[in-house]
C-alpha cells in the first residue's frame, strides 16, 4: 500500500510541476496565457509617434491617436486616427470585432470624400501608408484562427532571459493566410508576454520582425499586464523600419466615448478638414482596397503601390 501511495504522490507532483512550469506547456496554452497578459484595459487612449526609416536611412515622422473600447457584450472597438503631417491628417482606420469574433474593417480617406472604404488591406500582403505594419498586424490575434506548435527554445541570453518559442500556423491549411506562411512568437519565460514575432512568407523567407520594447507592468499584484511603450517592425526584405512610440497612455472611459467609433462621427470629423488632394498626390500610398469605378478619385490622387503602416498585437498594444 505504501508503494501505491508513493506512486500516486509522484504522479501528482509530476502533474503539478507540469501545470506550474510554462516550459512544459503546449503551444496553445502558452499563447492563451501570453495574450491574456497583453490584454488592454476596457478603455485605452494613446498618443503615438510613428518613425519610418527607409533603406537610405531617411526618416519620416507621423503622429496618430489610438482609441480602444471593449463593451460588455464582448465586442471590441478600435480606432486609429492620423493627426500629422497635414497630408494624412484625418485618415482613420476603424476595426470592429463583435462578440462572436466577426471582424469589420473600414478605412476613411479624406481625399476620397465622405465614404468609408470596407476591408482595406485584408486580401494581400501590401502594407499601409508607408509603414511596415499591415492591417492584419493591427488586429488582435484570435486563438481559434491558428494552430500553435512549440518550437525549440533558444538558450537564455544573459539579461534578456529565457524565451519560449511558439510557431503559429493558419488553423485551416486549405485556407492559408494571405500575408504569412507562419509566425514565430518569442515569449519571455518570466513575464509570459510576447517580446518578439518573426514573420515568414509563403516561400519560407524571414520577411518581417516585430519586437516590443520598454515593457511596463500595469495592474494589481497577481494580475500584471505588460504594455510596450515602443514597438519596432522591421521589413527585412526591403530594409525598412517602423518604430512606434507611445507618448501618452490613458485608461479612461471619458477618453473613448462610444460615439467616436461610429462611421457617422468619423465622416463628420472629415467634413472639418480642408480637401488636400494635391498633398495626397505627393504621398506614396499603398492601399489594398477595391473601389467602385463610380467612386474612384482622379487617376493622380492615388499613386503606385509600395510601402506600409502602423502597430499591434496581437495585434493591439
Amino acid at each position: 500500500m505504501s508503494h501505491l501511495w508513493l506512486l500516486l504522490l509522484l504522479l501528482f507532483s509530476s502533474v503539478q510541476a507540469r501545470e506550474g512550469d510554462p516550459a512544459l506547456w503546449d503551444g496553445k496554452r502558452l499563447m492563451e496565457e501570453a495574450l491574456q497578459r497583453q490584454q488592454q484595459s476596457p478603455w485605452v487612449y494613446e498618443e503615438q509617434t510613428l518613425i519610418l526609416t527607409d533603406r537610405q536611412g531617411e526618416q519620416n515622422v507621423r503622429k496618430q491617436r489610438l482609441y480602444i473600447r471593449a463593451e460588455a457584450d464582448g465586442s471590441l472597438k478600435y480606432l486609429l486616427r492620423f493627426t500629422y503631417p497635414p497630408e494624412v491628417e484625418g485618415v482613420t482606420l476603424r476595426i470592429y470585432r463583435d462578440g462572436l469574433g466577426g471582424i469589420e474593417r473600414q478605412l476613411y480617406l479624406p481625399a476620397l470624400g465622405q465614404r468609408m472604404i470596407p476591408n482595406p488591406g485584408v486580401h494581400s500582403g501590401d502594407t499601409f501608408f508607408g509603414s511596415d505594419f499591415s492591417v492584419f498586424d493591427l488586429s488582435d490575434e484570435q486563438i481559434d484562427e491558428f494552430s500553435y506548435l512549440r518550437s525549440e527554445d533558444p538558450p537564455a541570453a544573459g539579461l534578456l532571459g529565457a524565451k519560449l518559442v511558439v510557431d503559429a500556423f493558419p488553423a485551416t491549411p486549405t485556407n492559408p493566410h494571405p500575408l504569412y506562411r507562419k509566425r514565430r512568437h518569442y515569449i519571455d519565460a518570466e513575464m509570459l508576454t510576447i517580446t518578439r514575432t518573426d514573420y515568414y512568407d509563403h516561400v519560407g523567407r524571414l520577411a518581417k520582425r516585430r519586437s516590443r520594447h520598454d515593457l511596463r507592468p500595469v495592474g494589481r499584484e497577481g494580475e500584471t499586464r505588460w504594455r510596450a511603450d515602443m514597438v519596432l517592425m522591421e521589413n527585412l526584405l526591403l530594409n525598412h523600419r517602423s518604430l512606434l512610440k507611445v507618448e501618452k497612455r490613458i485608461y479612461s472611459q471619458n477618453y473613448v466615448p462610444a460615439e467616436i467609433f461610429e462611421p457617422k462621427w468619423i465622416l463628420q470629423q472629415g467634413e472639418k478638414l480642408i480637401p488636400r488632394r494635391q498633398l495626397w498626390q505627393d504621398l506614396d500610398l499603398d492601399l489594398d482596397v477595391d473601389l467602385d469605378p463610380d467612386l474612384a478619385p482622379e487617376p493622380q490622387s492615388l499613386l503606385h503601390p509600395s510601402a506600409t503602416t502602423l502597430t499591434a498585437n496581437g495585434g493591439l498594444l
